[in-house]
């Protein structure tokens, strides 16, 4: 089967341009989109194998919004494919820890590299490990998390969404204080370890929406 590619790209003509040199590359395109909403919502249904990420769309929310929620929501690799690579911007992108970031323009060798690359590794980190003596399934299937109380769904929904703590205690009017322990509570009720794993838990459980 040939790899699936996700573009988010704003400019139509850049966007088309992707496209044409993805499919001549073997890659399947399954679908093309101008915002970070329109982007989380295909990364949901077309399920790729990959996301072309450009950083500025169109939309209050920008391309590293996006990124974060498909690649730790539905844990698939973002690369990062922008014209602007101030130090600002490549700060906030690194956080998203993207499998890659190309600097417009690049020639089609280097982009079907990053690709290769960034798929290979994402196979190579997603091998599940050796179950060891410990892991009964039986005991995991026994195992329920405690249900949230609304106000951590609350919390939770706002973590998924990429807000700090400071903003999530000013949209709630609650100290900083008490969304942290807000904060640990959930991560000990979901038998959780992540900021990553809430986020995942938060879109499996309809908790956060495109």
């Amino acid at each position: 089967m040939r790899p699936k590619i996700l573009i988010a790209e704003d400019e139509i003509i850049i966007a088309e341009s992707l496209r044409r040199s993805l499919e001549v590359s073997g890659y399947e395109v399954t679908a093309i989109c101008s915002t970070a909403e329109a982007a989380i919502e295909a990364a949901r249904t077309t399920k790729p194998d990959l996301v072309l990420m450009d950083i500025r769309l169109k939309g209050e929310k920008d391309g590293i919004y996006a990124a974060r929620i498909v690649s730790e929501g539905f844990d698939v690799p973002v690369i990062f494919v922008t014209a602007y690579g101030d130090d600002a911007v490549l700060d906030r992108a690194k956080r998203t820890k993207p499998a890659g970031y190309l600097l417009k323009p690049f020639r089609s060798d280097e982009l079907k590299a990053a690709i290769e690359t960034a798929l290979y590794r994402h196979m190579i980190d997603g091998a599940a490990p050796a179950p060891s003596k410990d892991d009964n399934p039986a005991r995991r299937r026994r195992t329920k998390p405690t249900p949230l109380t609304p106000r951590e769904k609350e919390v939770l929904r706002l973590i998924a969404k990429g807000m700090a703590n400071k903003e999530i205690s000013a949209a709630l009017g609650v100290s900083s204080r008490t969304v942290e322990s807000h904060r640990a509570h959930i991560l000990a009720k979901l038998k959780l370890k992540s900021a990553a794993e809430l986020v995942r838990y938060a879109i499996r459980n309809g908790l956060i929406r495109s």
